[in-house]
């Protein structure tokens, strides 16, 4: 039975370790937040980390992710590395590099772990992975780290004597690292290792936390993880890439589904908004992460943001996958309450693409019902000036053509006429009328 990830979000941990421009700190704090308040959710994920350190040759295809998966195993519990839950994992990879004759054998994952379980984060505020991994290919400094390594050899040699001795078992070895740069592209690396290890936590049994905490810590384990690797491998029938993009497709409408759901209740700051709109360029996330039910309150809360993906779903034909139609969403857009923000949203639309003529026409005439059925005075007032200044715009802009709306919006010019701006209107109306004799 699939475990569904034991609720850990294995694409999203992937994306947490990217980026290894960034500091240590800023991946530590990233994977910290990640993992929130809850400490059943920060082990899932520790235990996640450690299998994909497990069996790095597939898993972490790159230096920079490796150590970016070592720091951030580490800073998911703060506490000294003796009584970190997952040591055997950072000190297996310590332990490797002390046992390095010399500095062309060191690789960059043993420094970092022997810094980490001897407790120095010294390096962690300024320096990142991939400052690191470059600086090991000069020899001056990666003699230099393996002096370091070679200096904490005793205390590596304690540690790992403590850790038998309370454990009753002894230390893991890792699965052999690279030796140096992962060949071949990066990105088709990092596609492949994500639907591996989509794949295998799929296959585990339904407590895949304890399944595979039982494979860490068993002698036969990690044998049985890399079968398990390699089984898959050869049951890919299709393109990593295609499956690792339709896997960041839905883990993008999640999340983006998420960050809507808050959308509807509040306005979202700029740089949100704007990452979004980026993230959904496509027609087919928009309508993923977007329901026509959902419009109303997009409108009233983060009117630029529902113009902006609007847009998006009236400019593209909707693909097989869609559960709605662009139709479905200007229904939806009818049943909006009229304010500024609805008449602002519709009014950006119809100069942006074309707009059916009869959803134009059902729009105007409802925002006239609205202003002739409010019964307090100044609300109506309010209405009748928003409805003016929104029919000058079209007209203006010939969104709509004068003769079909003709009837309609003199009839509301008349009623309203008390009103300065339903006066302007009615100007600009019969300017624009059309002459009855043309042919």
């Amino acid at each position: 039975m699939p475990s569904a990830h034991d609720n850990v979000d294995l694409v999203t941990l992937y994306g947490n370790l990217t980026g290894s421009e960034k500091t240590f700190d800023a991946i530590g704090k990233r994977i910290v937040t990640s993992a929130g308040a809850s400490s059943v959710r920060r082990f899932k994920i520790a235990v996640a980390m450690a299998v994909l350190l497990a069996e790095p040759s597939f898993l972490l295809p790159s230096i920079p992710l490796r150590l970016a998966a070592l720091y951030a195993l580490s800073a998911l519990y703060d506490v000294s590395p003796i009584l970190h839950p997952f040591l055997a994992t950072l000190l297996s990879y310590a332990r490797s590099g002390s046992e390095c004759s010399d500095e062309t054998r060191l690789l960059p994952e043993h420094w970092l772990a022997a810094k980490l379980v001897t407790g120095d984060h010294s390096f962690a505020a300024h320096s990142s992975p991939d400052v690191v991994s470059a600086q090991m290919e000069d020899p001056t400094k990666a003699r230099k780290a393996w002096s370091f390594v070679q200096d904490a050899a005793s205390e590596l040699q304690g540690l790992v004597k403590q850790y038998e001795d309370s454990s009753g078992r002894p230390l893991p070895r890792p699965s052999p690292l690279p030796d140096g740069r992962a060949k071949g592209d990066q990105q088709s690396l990092l596609q492949e290792a994500i639907v591996l290890f989509t794949r295998i936590y799929k296959e585990a049994p339904a407590e895949s936390t304890l399944h595979f905490l039982n494979i860490l810590q068993t002698p036969e384990g990690p044998g049985s993880l890399r079968e398990a690797i390699l089984a898959e491998r050869g049951t890919m029938s299709e393109s990593p890439r295609l499956e690792a993009s339709r896997l960041l497709a839905d883990r993008a409408a999640d999340l983006w589904t998420t960050i809507l759901e808050a959308a509807q209740s509040a306005p979202l700051p700029l740089d949100q908004q704007q990452s979004l709109v980026q993230s959904l360029d496509d027609a087919t996330l928009v309508n993923k992460a977007l329901t026509p039910a959902a419009l109303p309150l997009l409108v009233e809360n983060n009117p630029n943001l529902a113009f902006e993906l609007l847009v998006r779903l009236l400019r593209n034909p909707p693909s097989p996958e869609a559960t709605a139609t662009p139709e479905d969403y200007l229904s939806a857009l009818l049943s909006v309450t009229m304010s500024l923000h609805s008449l602002e949203v519709v009014n950006r639309l119809a100069s942006a693409t074309p707009l059916p003529s009869d959803f134009l026409r059902m729009y105007v005439v409802r925002c006239i019902a609205t202003c002739d059925q409010t019964r307090d005075r100044y609300l109506q007032n309010r209405q009748v000036r928003l409805v003016c200044v929104f029919l000058q715009s079209l007209i203006r802009n010939k969104t709509i053509s004068i003769a079909d709306f003709f009837v309609d919006i003199q009839a509301f010019c008349i009623q309203f006429s008390r009103i300065r701006e339903a006066a302007g209107l009615f100007r600009l109306l019969k300017k624009e009328e059309p002459d009855p004799n043309a042919s």
